[in-house]
């Protein structure tokens, strides 16, 4: 089965990763000290979490929208071990249009806490528990493509040696890989291959 992908660290958000890794957890609105904007997860409610597994992509791209295309391809991301991951499928709501909805609706939607999930991507699926790094993460993901269109190479060492310091003053012994090759978390194949040796 392939691995879980978190896609909250969307716009390239490096401080916000960061901070995850530093706290341990990736934690749901309700467990968070501060608000972490997160504008477009929009099924979230306050108490869950996103996460996309690649194998639920539908082959009509044109109905269904895509978590994985959107948010995690040739973005940061954490991969995660499904096996110590309680997942619950959300219903997709393929019709979903914003503009079609009333301010009430949309709010609920927004802030929905209920059992019953849903989303209008067909790869993703939620957790309602905070997710420890040190039972669940597997690797690290780096869009090397974006860094090197928009940095100078040093900057970019300097980036990767801060974040290698990171993951060891925290004990966090995973691969960092690039997640500008589309097939690069697929299993622990394709991780070892696609891992970056800083």
């Amino acid at each position: 089965m392939e691995p879980y992908l978190y896609h909250g660290i969307k716009w390239n958000n490096y401080d916000l990763m960061i901070k995850i890794l530093k706290n341990g957890y990736i934690l749901p609105r309700c467990m968070q000290n501060e608000e972490i904007k997160d504008d477009f997860n929009l099924f979230n409610g306050t108490k869950y979490i996103s996460l996309s597994q690649k194998t639920l992509i539908e082959d009509d791209r044109e109905i269904y929208r895509i978590a994985y295309d959107n948010f995690i391809y040739n973005k940061p991301m954490f991969v995660l071990d499904y096996k110590n991951i309680d997942i619950i499928y959300p219903n997709i709501f393929t019709t979903f249009d914003k503009d079609m909805m009333s301010v009430n609706e949309w709010q609920n939607m927004l802030h929905n806490d209920d059992e019953q999930r849903y989303s209008d991507y067909c790869d993703e699926v939620q957790t309602k528990d905070k997710i420890s790094l040190k039972k669940s993460l597997l690797a690290l993901g780096i869009p090397m493509k974006h860094l090197e269109d928009n940095y100078t190479n040093e900057d970019i060492k300097k980036f990767l040696n801060n974040l290698k310091k990171v993951l060891e003053d925290n004990k966090i012994n995973v691969p960092v890989i690039n997640s500008s090759i589309y097939d690069c978390a697929d299993d622990m194949e394709h991780i070892k291959k696609y891992s970056l040796y800083m």
